[in-house]
């Protein structure tokens, strides 16, 4: 028996996935401008949302364990380390920073000093 022919798939955005939808929504047209992407941000806010909508439960005790990790765990400690660490290293990266700064600046005098400017060399006639 023969089998039918795969049929190919019709060029509607459900039938053909996300990449489609993807590629046809990043086009412009004089009609249909082109709309902003959403901030990552609102993209996270926006499947957090989903999520609860869609996987109450779930959601709930997700939650739920994260408040309890969050409660046991000591969030000042590790929020006063990473200040100390901050404040620590700060010093040393602007010293380092400051004689990069240097370094380019007396670079480009020196450079300055070894070339003469094209509008010495090239005078027009009088």
């Amino acid at each position: 028996m023969n089998s039918p022919a795969p049929r190919p798939p019709p060029d509607s955005e459900i039938a053909c996935g996300p990449e489609f939808a993807k590629k046809n929504s990043a086009m412009s047209t004089p009609e249909q401008p082109t709309t902003p992407q959403p901030l990552p941000r609102d993209v996270f806010v926006n499947r957090v949302e989903t999520f609860t909508r869609e996987e109450p439960v779930k959601a709930l005790s997700a939650a739920f364990g994260v408040g309890i990790l969050m409660t046991l765990l000591p969030v000042g400690t590790f929020v006063s380390a990473i200040a100390r660490l901050v404040l620590l290293l700060a010093r040393p990266v602007l010293i380092i920073l400051g004689l990069v700064k240097i370094a380019d600046t007396w670079a480009a005098r020196s450079a300055n000093v070894e070339e003469p400017p094209a509008d010495e060399t090239e005078q027009p006639p009088i």
